[in-house]
């Protein structure tokens, strides 16, 4: 016969034992064992006994859910009596002698879709039985543990899928790390002899030639930059991103957002204005990802503005929190793509950039990140005439303080759930740092 203890049964002997036991008393009965259906083999197993040692529980045996009166049990839905087991010679009889029951009762549970979860083995020294009333009391109390069971069951599930989502989200993130690596190594040999051409060539290179270095270099930029994303993206589909909470001044995040872009802004002929921020205005949050999301919407919008354009940095005391604003006069969105644009592998094509380089994660990256540190992201466009973005932080202070230093992502990206290790401070390179070097090898998405 199949072995119980092979099967890993979604809830502990000690969650199970109160049901049996109630059972048993209910029906007034002299022994009951707890059977549970084992799917894959189509078996019911004896999982526990009162009344009975566990090698007696063992001596009845599992059975094939198909074989017998449990077959009637488990297809007509119904508590079904043997009434004296020793004369069932096909079944029963040296059984019932071995454990001294002379009367069984099979009472069957269900999952609420219908398949069966189990059944009560209910015996009986004698040839009495279960009353009316109290057989009714008992099943009640069946239906009652059938519906724990089945939670359980599809909690026990649930545990698993969201392991192996998890492996897999983890194996994403190892295979992008090392295509990363692969890739960085040959754009760094690339960027070191462009550099040498530029700063150590033996003598003046022509218009063209520097021109056409200046153009290599860009497009080296452009390609760490959408690693950068690419590793960004699955770490958080992976859950694998922290978040270090301190006091971070407003002021000094714009201010370091206008000097990483000033050059992006030059380059595309779009004036870049700071406004002054309130003095107290301190959000609670992470620097180096709130440097992130405002470096990444500032660089959005100055990449599709046309030329001559405007791109203002603000922010502003809100309630409890600080809203940062980037605020630009480009072509806008459309209302009916506004739902989209945060969506991962959206892109918009700009007048002003209309083959643009880019995954489409920047949104989708910038947003998590806003919830990551309890915040929020949003946009208001006007088709023509320009875009609002608004990002809200909560103010120093205002926080609950179970947001801590090193707190993990609540949800992964968007929809997931998936939290599975920690990362550390090697393993947060491929994010952008603070690094004012680092972050001006940074284009927009």
């Amino acid at each position: 016969m199949p072995d119980s203890t092979r099967h890993v049964w979604p809830l502990d002997e000690h969650e199970l034992r109160p049901a049996l036991r109630v059972i048993a008393t209910v029906a007034h009965a002299d022994m009951a064992i707890l059977m549970l259906h084992d799917d894959a083999e189509h078996v019911l197993h004896p999982v526990l006994a009162h009344g009975l040692t566990d090698s007696q529980r063992d001596l009845f045996g599992a059975h094939r859910d198909g074989e017998g009166p449990f077959a009637t049990a488990l297809t007509e839905h119904r508590l079904v009596r043997v009434r004296n087991a020793w004369q069932d010679h096909t079944l029963w009889a040296e059984t019932a002698r071995r454990l001294g029951f002379r009367h069984i009762e099979i009472l069957p549970f269900f999952r609420p879709s219908g398949e069966a979860l189990g059944v009560f083995a209910i015996l009986y020294r004698t040839n009495a039985c279960c009353r009316r009333q109290a057989a009714r009391i008992a099943a009640d109390c069946a239906n009652i543990f059938a519906v724990s069971l089945a939670h359980a069951h599809e909690h026990l599930r649930a545990e698993h899928d969201r392991a192996q989502i998890a492996k897999a989200a983890q194996g994403r993130v190892q295979f992008v790390a090392r295509m990363s690596h692969e890739l960085r190594t040959p754009l760094q040999s690339i960027a070191g002899y462009v550099n040498l051409l530029q700063t150590g060539r033996p003598k003046e290179l022509s218009e063209d030639q520097a021109r056409m270095l200046d153009r290599i270099v860009v497009s080296e930029r452009i390609l760490v930059h959408l690693i950068d994303d690419l590793i960004s993206f699955s770490r958080m589909e992976a859950g694998d991103i922290i978040y270090r909470f301190a006091p971070v001044s407003a002021t000094t995040a714009l201010q370091m957002t206008e000097g990483v872009l000033s050059p992006l802004a030059l380059q595309q002929k779009v004036s870049l204005q700071l406004e002054p921020a309130p003095p107290n205005a301190v959000v609670h949050a992470d620097a180096e990802k709130l440097q992130q999301v405002l470096v990444n919407l500032a660089a959005n919008a100055i990449k599709y503005s046309p030329p001559g354009a405007t791109v203002t940095l603000r922010c502003r005391n809100d309630a409890d929190c600080v809203a940062f604003d980037v605020v630009d006069n480009g072509p806008g969105i459309p209302a009916e793509k506004l739902s989209d644009i945060f969506e991962p592998y959206v892109r918009l094509e700009s007048p002003a950039t209309p083959r643009s380089s880019g995954w489409g994660l920047g949104l989708a990256i910038s947003r998590e990140l806003a919830a990551g540190m309890h915040g929020s992201l949003t946009v208001q466009s006007d088709p023509g005439r320009g875009s609002a973005f608004t990002l809200r932080l909560p103010r120093d202070g205002a926080t609950d303080s179970a947001v801590t230093d090193g707190a993990r992502t609540d949800g992964g990206l968007a929809n997931s759930a998936l939290r599975r290790g920690a990362l550390t401070d090697g393993a947060m390179r491929g994010l952008p740092t603070m690094d004012g070097a680092s972050w001006r090898d940074r284009t927009a998405h």
